[in-house]
């Protein structure tokens, strides 16, 4: 190539480059005008799909996942299915200690005699965020163990899963005896939360954010949207009936959904614990291409509230609007 024509297509592309540097720094700094509307420590983890391009804020630190690691659970069973060590008709009976905390099936079924497939247990995981199919899910699954080594297995190193959900919800309390005999003990619980300081109370979202277990980074939840979306990680087969059932969630209006335009179609997760605010998924963009996104709030000072959702929800929007209408 002669200088002139060099000189030509600098001149020409040149412009390009800077056009989309400045789009990107200003994400940044509109990232960073949200994030004290969340009272805490907002990261964002974005991967433009079908161009690879991406985006980070502060997405390489820990935060809490809180009900966002229902989605490796959910990864680790379908794997099982896919081994064929797990059925997803197979009928589980629940008792009256698989009713636990954080139970909106608690307010249903009382009595002995309740019975749910696996399938439907996974679906009422990731659609309703129900805690006790949950706790069943990652028993079946294995446990904490097995659904981080597939993580690891995966080259996802920053995210990780512990707990079932009674734990993760009563450990911050103070509380570690929920047990007996491997069944869950609502008179346990009952009498030691009775018995639990205000004060301790009021630092339950301080010993949540600060216990690392069931922790993660947005870029770790972000790789694993990823790997979901090209099924890296799952069949095709069942990486779309994951995203199917994604699709489908029915928590978190107000979040990645918060500020999209009508009838945008998100596939996502959320997660909610005092002082944290999560969501996580796959936002359809209007040309017919994707964006991953992982969005977490945590240690905020507000602790629960609209303006935590309202921080991820204009995140996301600012977000979804660089990935249209810029280009790298």
């Amino acid at each position: 190539m002669n200088f002139a024509r060099l000189a030509f297509v600098v001149a020409l592309t040149a412009p390009a480059a800077t056009a989309a540097q400045s789009a990107r720094q200003n994400l940044e700094r509109e990232i960073a005008r949200i994030e004290p509307l969340s009272g805490g420590a907002l990261g964002i983890a974005a991967t433009h799909l079908e161009s690879g391009r991406t985006f980070f804020y502060q997405a390489d630190e820990q935060y809490p996942l809180a009900s966002t690691y229902k989605v490796p659970i959910a990864v680790e069973a379908l794997m099982l299915v896919e081994q064929g060590k797990l059925d997803l008709d197979r009928l589980v009976t629940w008792d009256t200690t698989d009713l636990h905390l954080g139970s909106e099936a608690f307010l249903l079924f009382r009595k002995p005699g309740f019975a749910l497939s696996v399938r439907n247990m996974l679906e009422t995981m990731l659609i309703l965020s129900e805690n006790n199919s949950t706790d069943w899910m990652l028993k079946l699954a294995g446990g904490g163990d097995a659904v981080t080594k597939r993580l690891r297995a995966s080259g996802i190193a920053d995210v990780r899963v512990d707990r079932p959900t009674a734990e993760i919800i009563a450990n911050p309390w103070g509380i570690t005896d929920l047990w007996t005999d491997g069944k869950f003990s609502r008179t346990k619980w009952e009498s030691q939360s009775a018995q639990v300081s205000k004060a301790r109370r009021d630092s339950i979202p301080y010993y949540y954010a600060n216990d690392p277990r069931d922790h993660g980074s947005p870029r770790g939840m972000m790789t694993l949207m990823n790997k979901i979306w090209k099924a890296e990680i799952l069949s095709k087969a069942n990486s779309a009936y994951l995203l199917d059932i994604m699709y489908r969630c029915e928590t978190g209006a107000n979040r990645i959904k918060g500020m999209l335009p009508p009838d945008t179609k998100v596939a996502h997760k959320t997660g909610t614990y005092p002082g944290t605010t999560n969501d996580v998924g796959i936002i359809d963009l209007p040309d017919g291409t994707h964006v991953s996104i992982a969005a977490y709030v945590k240690k905020s000072a507000k602790v629960s509230g609209a303006d935590l959702e309202r921080a991820i929800a204009q995140a996301s929007r600012a977000v979804y609007d660089y990935f249209l209408y810029s280009r790298e």
